[in-house]
C-alpha cells in the first residue's frame, strides 16, 4: 500500500508533540517513497534462526556474521527491483536502502509512476515518506530511585553495561553531563564519528536527508534538545547551579543518532537511525519526538521498524506527547508494545529566567581564589565552539604572545597572526577594541587558545557581536577585572580563571500533577495509552552551550525544561536499570514490571485524581519496578469503545507469570473503585510453581443497564505468598446510541451539507431499509459493533477534504484526520467479518489516499487528481456498471467538478464499473470482490448524478453486494495448527508452521506470537491459510499461540504448540497451562 506523508512535530518546552497530517503530492514533482520488498529482512531472519536470543546485543552481534550470504541475497534483489523501477523512470533517484529492520528501499520518483512500481514483482507497499521537526534534581525521589539503585548495586553501578540509543539532535559530548572518567570501551566501540565520542557517549551518528540540503551533518547538538534527552536519561553526577544531579541510569553508555540535521527530519533518517542503534548493539532507544496523529500500527514502514525492533528484545521508550487533549496519543506512542510516558510536575520550579550568556568568572593565583563570581558576557554569535566553556583554565595575557608592552598603546590587542611557537592550550587575556574582534578571537586560536577573555578598552562588560564565525567561546568582562588578571600574570607564577553558571533559585510546587499540556488516550483503535507518566514539567538538566544560536542554548550548560520529551528518558532510565537487573528479560516482561510497579498518586488538582487515560498506570517507582515478583502481559486491560448493548460480552486475555524461585498462591478481584462490578473473572484464586504461567480471561457482559460514558477500575493480583499485591488498570467507553435499525448505515461525512436527503430518497426509491448517522452533529463515526449490526455501510464525503486546513500540525487537522482513521479501522474490521461498503466522494484521497484502508481494503490508487468529469459510463461486463447507459454530471454551484482518477492495484480483486468522457483509462468507479466482502468505491459524489441514475446506480450495488453469501461475525478466529507438536531432538530448526482460520483476508500486516517469542516471518497464503517459522533454539514447553492479524485482531489458540526433546521427554510442568 501506499502512505501519505505526514509531517509530526517535536517542539521543545511548550508543545514537543504537535500533530503530522497528510500532504498531497504534486504530480509535476518528484515525490520520495519508502518503497517496501515482501522477503524479511535480515535481524528478523537472524531471529528466525536463532529464537533462543531475544535482543540483539554486544555479546551476540557476531553471530551476525553468518547472515552475510542473506544480506547479500537482500542487497541482490533490491538491486533486480532498481533496475526494473529504471525501466519506468530512468531518472529515477535512489536514496537509503534497508535491509535489517525492513527490507525497503527510498525512491524520488514522478507520483504518477509508483502504482507501476508498487506492482512490480517482489514489492509489498510503497510509503510517502513523513517528515518530522522537533519539537532534574527532585525528580530522582519521586521516582524513588535511590532506593532503585539498591537493586543494581548502588549509584555507583546503576546502568552500567547497559547502552541506550538517544535519537534526537544530537548530545553535546563536552558537558560535564557526560563526563568518562572510570569508564572503558566495550569492545568494538567507538561506533560513528569518533571525534564526537567518548567512553560514556560511546556512538556518535548522523543521518542527514538522502536528497536536498543535509543541514548540519556533524553529531554536534545545536539545538540543546538532545543534550537535555540524554541527560535525563543517563547523565553522570554533576555539579549543575541548582546543586548536585545525574539521570537515572548515570552510568549506562549513550549512543548519539542524530536524525535533526535541521529542522525537520524525513521517515527514512527515523529508520535509518533506529536500524543502525539495533545493529550497533542498543538495549533502550528513547523516542523524544512523535505526533498526536495516528499511524497505522500493522503497515506504516516505521512504526514496522519499531515493532521489529521491540520483537527483538529492545526496549523502546517514547513520550506521550503534547497536546493536551483525548485522542492525541500518536506514532510513535500508539505503538502497543512501547512504554509510552506522560508527564507529570517535578516538586520544583524555576523562580525566574536568567541570561542565557551570562557566567561567572572567579580568578585562582597560585592556587589560591583571589576574586570570585566577576560577572562575564558571552560574545554575540559564534559557534559551535570547539573547546569546552564551563571548567577551570589557565589563562594567558596576549602580550606575552605579540611582544607588546604592558601600558603601550597596542596593549593586549591580538591583531595580528601569531607563529606556531606561541602554542598556548589555555585562555587568553585580550583587550577588545582596535581591531574586530573576531580577528581576535581567531588569531587566539591559530596560537592553541582555548577561549579569549576579552575586556573593554573601557568600561564595563557588553557582549560584542561581532564574533560570528569563531569557534573557540570568548567572554567580556569588565575592565577593572581584566586589569587585575594582567596584574596577576605580571606578578605570580600561575593564574587560573575557573567559568561557571550564575547561582538561580527555584521554589517548591506541589509534585505529581498531570501537566495540562500531556497528551490523553485513548489512542488509535481506541487503545489504552499512555502507560505510566513521569516528571516532564519542571524538569531541570544539561543542554548545550557550544551554539549561542541553538534553541535551548545556556552558557551554564543546564536549562529549565518542560515537555513529555523529559518524561521518556525518565522512563527510558528505568527501563535500561531493568535491563541491566534481568538482561534475559523479553521487552514485553519489562514494560510489565515498569507498569505494574508505578504508582497511581497523579493528580489533576488537590483533591482530584487522574483518570487512567490521562496517567495509564500511573507515576513510574524505580523501586517497585524493581522487586516486581509477579508479572501481568500486558499490564492493562482495555476494552475499547462499545455503542450496542447486547449482551454479547467482551473479552480480553492476559498472562501471569510467576517470577519467584517458589510455588505461590494468588487471588484476583475487582478492587473497591471497579465501576462495572459484573466484569467477570476466567480464575479469581490459582497456585503458580516457579517460572509457571496462567492465561486469563476478562469478560465484560454489556447490556442496556451500563450508563454511558467511561468505566475504569482495577484489579487487584495478590501474590498470598509474597504478599505482594499489584493493581492492572481497567478501562472502555460506553456510548449511548439508540438501537440500530434497518439493513443499511448511511454514514453522513458531507461536512454540515444536506446531500443526504438525496442518498436517503434513492433508497427509499429502491425499497431499503437504512438509518442515517450525521458525522457532524453526532461529532463522531460509528463503531465495530454497531456497524456489524447492519448488512451495507454507505459512506459518502461529497467533496469533504483536509486540504482546506493548510497547518497539517493543528489541532483541527489532527481532530480531524484522526476520527476518520479510527472510522477505516474500524471498516477494516466489519468488512473482514462479512461486511459490505459502498464509498462515494471525490475527495477521498485529498485524506486518505495512503491510507492502508484504501490499498490493501479497497486495493485502488489515485491515477490522476481533480479531473473535470461531464459524463459516466457503466462498464458493460461490470455486474455494478453493466446496463447503466450514460449520464451527465451536475454538479451544484460552489461545488468544484474535481473528481479522481482511480486504478486498481489487484486486478484479480478490483474491476472497473464506471469510466468518464468517453476514455476506458479514466476509471472513476470500481467494484472490490475480496475474501469475505464486496465493496464499490465511487471516486465522484453520486448526489452530482441525475435521481434516476443514482437510484439505478444504487440499485445494481446493493444487488451486487448482498449476493455474496457471507456471514457477518462477531470475530475472527483460529481453528487449526500444524503441526502441533514439534521434537527439536530430530532436528535444529527453524521450523515451518501452518495456521488455518478465519479472518485473514487483507494481504499484509500479519504477526504471530509462542507465548512471548515472535514468528517471523508470518505471511498469508490465502483467506484461510498463514504459514510462518517457529525459530530455532526454542525450548521444550507447551506453547499458546497469538496472532495479530492485518486489521489489528489479536487472535488465540491455546495449546497450539508442543515441544519436545524427544519423544519420551516429559514437557516441563513449569510450561503446562
Amino acid at each position: 500500500m501506499v502512505f501519505m506523508k505526514k509531517i509530526f512535530h517535536v517542539v521543545c518546552l511548550i508543545v514537543m508533540f504537535s500533530s503530522f497530517g497528510w500532504v498531497k503530492t504534486d504530480p509535476m514533482v518528484k515525490t520520495k517513497y519508502v518503497v517496501m520488498l515482501d522477503s524479511p529482512p535480515v535481524l528478523m531472519q537472524w531471529q528466525k534462526e536463532n529464537g533462543k536470543y531475544l535482543f540483539i546485543n554486544k555479546q551476540n552481534q557476531e553471530k551476525l556474521s553468518k547472515f552475510i550470504p542473506y544480506e547479500k541475497k537482500i542487497r541482490d534483489k533490491q538491486s533486480d527491483l532498481i533496475k526494473s523501477i529504471r525501466q519506468i523512470d530512468k531518472n529515477v533517484r535512489i536514496g537509503r536502502q534497508f535491509i535489517h529492520l525492513i527490507n525497503a528501499l527510498t525512491l524520488e520518483i514522478d507520483s504518477n509512476q509508483i502504482g507501476a512500481i508498487r506492482n512490480l514483482p517482489g514489492v509489498e507497499s510503497a510509503a510517502l515518506v513523513r517528515k518530522c521537526r522537533p519539537l532534574l534534581t527532585s525528580s530522582h525521589s519521586l521516582m524513588n530511585l535511590s532506593n532503585g539503585w539498591e537493586y543494581v548495586g548502588g549509584n555507583s553501578q546503576a546502568g552500567k553495561g547497559i547502552f541506550i540509543a538517544i535519537v534526537d539532535t544530537g548530545i553535546d559530548i563536552t558537558h560535564p553531563s557526560f563526563n568518562d572518567s572510570g569508564y572503558e570501551l566495550p569492545p568494538g566501540f567507538p561506533k560513528g564519528d569518533f571525534h564526537h565520542t567518548n567512553k560514556k557517549v560511546i556512538a556518535a551518528r548522523v543521518f542527514p536527508p538522502s536528497e536536498g540540503d543535509p543541514g548540519d551533518v556533524t553529531p554536534f547538538d545545536r539545538d540543546g534538545h538532545g543534550t537535555a534527552v540524554a541527560s535525563a536519561a543517563g547523565s553522570e553526577f554533576v555539579l549543575s547551579p541548582l546543586g548536585f544531579l545525574s539521570g537515572v541510569a548515570p552510568k549506562a553508555y549513550l549512543g548519539n543518532y542524530k536524525i535533526f540535521t535541521s529542522g525537520e527530519a524525513e521517515l527514512d533518517q527515523v529508520v535509518a537511525a533506529v536500524e543502525q542503534a539495533v545493529l550497533d548493539g542498543a538495549d533502550v532507544l528513547n523516542f523524544s519526538f512523535g505526533a498526536d496523529i495516528f499511524a497505522d500500527p500493522q503497515h506504516d514502514p516505521a512504526a514496522r521498524a519499531i515493532q521489529n525492533a521491540i520483537d527483538l528484545g529492545i526496549m523502546v521508550v517514547t513520550g506521550s506527547g503534547n497536546a493536551g487533549r483525548a485522542f492525541s496519543v500518536g506514532f510513535p506512542g500508539q505503538i502497543d508494545d512501547a512504554v509510552t510516558v506522560g508527564a507529570v510536575s517535578n516538586s520544583h520550579v524555576s523562580n525566574g529566567w536568567s541570561r542565557n550568556d551570562e557566567l561567572l568568572v572567579s580568578i585562582i593565583v597560585d592556587g589560591i581564589s583571589f576574586a570570585d563570581d566577576i560577572p562575564a558576557l558571552l560574545s554575540a554569535g559564534g559557534g559551535p565552539f570547539t573547546q569546552p566553556l564551563i571548567g577551570r583554565f589557565p589563562v594567558q595575557d596576549a602580550d606575552l604572545f605579540d611582544g607588546g608592552g604592558y601600558g603601550g598603546s597596542a596593549d593586549g590587542l591580538l591583531c595580528d597572526w601569531l607563529n606556531g611557537s606561541d602554542i598556548f592550550h589555555g585562555w587568553t587575556l585580550v583587550q577588545l577594541g582596535g581591531c574586530n574582534a573576531e580577528d581576535q578571537i581567531n588569531h587566539a586560536m591559530r596560537a592553541g587558545s582555548r577561549g579569549v577573555l576579552f575586556y573593554p578598552i573601557s568600561g564595563n562588560a557588553s557582549a560584542t557581536s561581532s564574533a560570528q564565525e569563531t569557534s573557540i567561546p570568548s567572554l567580556v568582562i569588565d575592565r577593572t577585572y581584566g586589569l587585575l588578571i594582567k596584574e596577576a600574570i605580571r606578578n605570580h607564577e600561575t593564574v587560573q580563571i575557573e567559568l561557571y553558571g550564575k547561582p538561580i533559585s527555584d521554589r517548591s510546587t506541589v509534585p505529581n500533577h498531570l501537566s495540562n499540556f500531556s497528551s490523553i488516550g485513548p489512542s488509535v483503535d481506541y487503545g489504552l495509552k499512555p502507560d505510566v507518566v513521569a516528571v516532564g514539567a519542571g524538569s531541570y538538566g544539561a543542554t548545550q552551550n557550544d551554539y549561542l544560536r541553538g534553541a535551548w542554548f545556556q552558557a551554564s550548560g543546564f536549562h529549565w525544561f518542560q515537555g513529555t520529551s523529559f518524561s521518556a528518558p525518565r522512563g527510558a532510565g528505568l527501563a535500561a536499570l531493568m535491563r541491566q537487573l534481568h538482561p534475559d528479560w523479553p521487552a514485553a516482561w519489562i514494560k510489565s514490571a515498569i507498569v505494574l510497579g508505578a504508582k497511581r498518586t497523579v493528580t489533576l488538582s488537590n483533591t482530584e485524581i487522574a483518570a487512567v487515560l490521562q496517567r495509564g498506570a500511573g507515576r513510574i517507582d524505580a523501586e517497585s519496578a524493581m522487586r516486581v515478583d509477579t508479572l501481568v502481559i500486558p499490564p492493562m486491560v482495555g476494552f475499547g469503545g462499545r455503542m450496542v448493548l447486547d449482551d454479547k460480552p467482551e473479552t480480553r486475555r492476559f498472562t501471569v507469570v510467576n517470577l519467584t524461585s517458589q510455588p505461590c498462591d494468588y487471588t484476583l478481584v475487582r478492587a473497591d473503585n471497579f465501576d462495572i462490578p459484573q466484569v467477570e473473572l476466567s480464575h479469581n484464586r490459582f497456585s503458580l510453581d516457579s517460572d509457571q504461567r496462567i492465561v486469563f480471561d476478562v469478560n465484560l457482559p454489556v447490556d442496556s443497564s451500563l450508563a454511558g460514558g467511561d468505566f475504569e477500575g482495577d484489579l487487584i493480583l495478590t501474590n498470598e505468598t509474597t504478599n505482594a499485591n499489584y493493581s492492572i488498570p481497567v478501562w472502555g467507553r460506553i456510548f449511548n446510541i439508540e438501537e440500530p435499525v434497518g439493513d443499511v448505515i448511511l454514514v453522513d461525512d458531507d461536512g454540515g451539507r444536506v446531500f443526504e436527503q438525496y442518498y436517503q430518497a434513492r433508497l427509499d426509491e429502491i425499497g431499503v431499509t437504512y438509518m442515517t448517522w450525521d458525522v457532524k452533529s453526532r461529532k463522531q463515526f460509528p463503531t465495530l459493533d454497531y456497524l456489524l449490526r447492519f448488512k451495507t455501510v454507505i459512506w459518502f464525503l461529497s467533496e469533504t477534504s483536509l486540504n482546506s486546513i493548510t497547518d497539517e500540525s493543528s489541532r483541527e487537522y489532527a481532530d480531524a484526520y484522526n476520527p476518520r482513521h479510527l472510522f477505516e479501522m474500524a471498516l477494516m474490521k466489519y468488512l473482514t467479518r462479512g461486511g459490505s461498503l459502498i464509498l462515494s466522494g471525490q475527495d477521498y484521497f485529498d485524506d486518505m489516499e495512503t491510507s492502508a484502508f484504501s490499498q490493501d481494503v479497497l486495493r485502488v490508487e489515485m491515477a490522476q487528481r481533480d479531473q473535470t468529469a461531464l459524463l459516466v459510463h457503466g462498464v458493460d461486463q461490470s455486474p455494478v456498471g453493466g446496463g447503466f447507459g450514460t449520464f451527465s454530471l451536475d454538479f451544484p454551484e460552489g461545488y468544484d467538478n474535481l473528481p479522481d482518477d482511480i486504478r486498481p492495484l489487484d486486478d484479480a480483486v478490483v474491476q472497473a464499473a464506471y469510466y468518464v468522457d468517453e476514455d476506458m483509462n479514466r476509471t472513476v468507479g470500481v467494484t472490490i470482490d475480496a475474501c469475505s466482502y464486496r465493496a464499490v468505491f465511487f471516486a465522484f459524489p453520486l448526489e452530482v448524478l441525475p435521481p434516476i441514475a443514482g437510484a439505478k446506480i444504487l440499485r445494481k450495488s446493493m444487488k451486487w453486494l448482498q449476493e455474496k453469501e457471507v456471514v457477518l461475525s462477531s470475530s475472527p478466529k483460529i481453528t487449526k495448527v500444524a503441526p502441533t507438536i514439534i521434537n527439536i531432538h530430530d532436528e535444529d530448526g527453524p521450523y515451518s508452521i501452518t495456521i488455518e482460520g478465519e479472518g485473514f483476508v487483507l494481504p499484509t500486516g500479519y504477526r504471530a506470537y509462542l507465548d512471548f517469542f515472535p514468528i517471523h516471518p508470518i505471511t498469508r497464503e490465502t483467506c484461510n491459510t498463514l504459514t510462518g517459522t517457529v525459530p530455532a533454539g526454542i525450548s521444550a514447553g507447551v506453547y499458546n499461540l497469538r496472532v495479530v492479524t492485518g486489521d489489528g485482531v489479536q487472535l488465540w489458540f491455546d495449546h497450539a504448540l508442543t515441544v519436545v526433546n524427544d519423544p519420551s521427554t516429559n514437557i516441563p510442568r513449569w510450561n503446562r497451562y
